[in-house]
């Protein structure tokens, strides 16, 4: 009998792959042999200890058939197909495989885990919520606390193109691989988090005649107006301000200077826990050619676990 194989390779971020507690994958066959293993390949990284693999291979007319999973190295297992004796080969059917924790759950946060080996895993931090899907963290076990680590898409410097004048007129969405509602739960469970941001200015203002032009979106999407190194959390202030080194006296943020011909820089962390992640970023003033702004918004970094009292 005749086989072929389509292999498929995951990519590691295709979240929306997976099931409430699973990394799935699947390959294409033409035909099988009852009891010969087939190789099976996958990206090895994204599975590491304690993940386990389960394999069903599906008809053409959605009937499955069991199939047993042996020699589960990285980057590679073997599949047998188990036939029920009503036939012996299928056309146009699928091994649909499973990668799954040994323990049947999926960690809330990469302090949850036993490894000590710094790499991505799989965490969701609500295992229960059926609209939830696993999602890769970077879990650094270097020193203590373990750090739960996730990535936007603003980690580079990003120019706002937008020729505009009015308050917030300019919007960007940080996007996660995970939805905001896991990252503030991410963000709870965690004994504190913390979010860096860094505004670079030329002649665009924050804050004027007690009007905001500049904000950001917590995790709930509440406007917030102060900003990175702002421990006070007051509206309208920059780390300067707390200190009040700010390039004019009189402000507290360096972008509210407005000189056209110069460039300003505010930032620094936001370690409010309740506001993150940071979900968007707002801007305005940006309407005149000597009107300029660039943003940054770095990964959301969650420490330990936080005892909740009982």
């Amino acid at each position: 009998m005749k086989f072929w194989i389509v292999l498929l390779i995951l990519h590691p971020w295709l979240s929306e792959t997976c099931s409430i507690t699973t990394q799935t994958g699947s390959v294409a066959i033409a035909d099988y042999e009852i009891n010969k293993a087939y190789k099976i390949e996958y990206s090895p990284i994204w599975f590491v200890n304690p993940y386990k693999i389960k394999a069903t291979l599906v008809t053409s007319w959605n009937s499955e058939v069991p199939c047993t999973v042996q020699d589960i190295l990285d980057g590679e297992f073997t599949v047998s197909v188990l036939d029920r004796g009503t036939h012996t080969g299928y056309n146009n059917a699928e091994i649909r495989w499973t990668a799954y924790f040994a323990n049947g759950e999926i960690p809330r946060s990469c302090a949850d885990m036993d490894s000590k080996i710094s790499a991505l895993y799989l965490i969701d931090p609500l295992p229960n919520n059926i609209d939830s899907y696993p999602f890769y963290a970077k879990c650094d076990f270097t020193f203590e606390p373990t750090v739960t680590i996730i990535d936007p898409n603003s980690t580079y410097e990003i120019e706002a193109l937008k020729d505009c004048e009015g308050p917030g007129c300019y919007k960007y969405d940080i996007l996660y691989d995970a939805t905001a509602l896991q990252l503030q739960e991410l963000s709870r469970h965690s004994q504190y988090c913390r979010q860096y941001i860094s505004i670079r200015c030329q002649g665009s203002i924050f804050t004027s005649n007690g009007t905001s032009y500049a904000w950001w979106l917590s995790g709930s999407g509440e406007k917030k107006y102060y900003w990175g190194g702002a421990t006070s959390m007051r509206n309208g202030y920059c780390a300067c301000g707390e200190t009040k080194t700010c390039a004019n006296k009189g402000r507290t943020c360096n972008c509210d200077s407005n000189r056209n011909s110069d460039q300003h820089i505010d930032e620094g962390w936001v370690t409010e826990k309740s506001d993150l992640p940071i979900t968007a970023l707002q801007f305005g003033d940006l309407g005149d050619v000597n009107e300029r702004l660039w943003h940054t918004v770095g990964p959301l970094e969650c420490y330990g676990t936080y005892k909740f009292s009982v």
